[in-house]
């Protein structure tokens, strides 16, 4: 998906999920329809990291290396994926979807495949 920025708060948000779904910049949040999660710094940089490049799989230590963490413990990330898949879900269940594993690969944020399976997020 192509990334738009909004003019309205300065390029500060990257638009996501058919115009639902808002990362802020800023704020280091995720909006979906008028409800929103506050990200912690690391979150915000895997997230962030993954919407750039949707259907990507990143590895652990490609996300370790967005982080810029010496920090070479893997199930970090993992924490991490946890974490924002639960914040995903708070605002809307079965967002968690977005965030996709690829089983001895790494994870993939991947939006086609969600709004196909679950009309009605596309649809609400």
């Amino acid at each position: 998906m192509a990334y738009k920025n909004s003019v309205d708060d300065k390029k500060s948000e990257r638009v996501l999920l058919g115009g639902e779904l808002t990362l802020n910049f800023n704020r280091q949040t995720i909006c979906y329809k008028g409800k929103e999660v506050n990200l912690a710094r690391s979150e915000f940089l895997i997230f962030e990291s993954l919407t750039r490049r949707p259907g990507m799989v990143f590895t652990r230590n490609q996300l370790l290396d967005v982080l810029g963490t010496e920090d070479n413990v893997d199930r970090t990330i993992d924490t991490h994926m946890k974490r924002i898949r639960k914040k995903l879900d708070s605002l809307q269940k079965g967002l968690r979807g977005l965030l996709r594993t690829r089983h001895g690969l790494g994870y993939l944020y991947r939006e086609e495949g969600l709004l196909q399976r679950e009309p009605a997020l596309a649809a609400e």
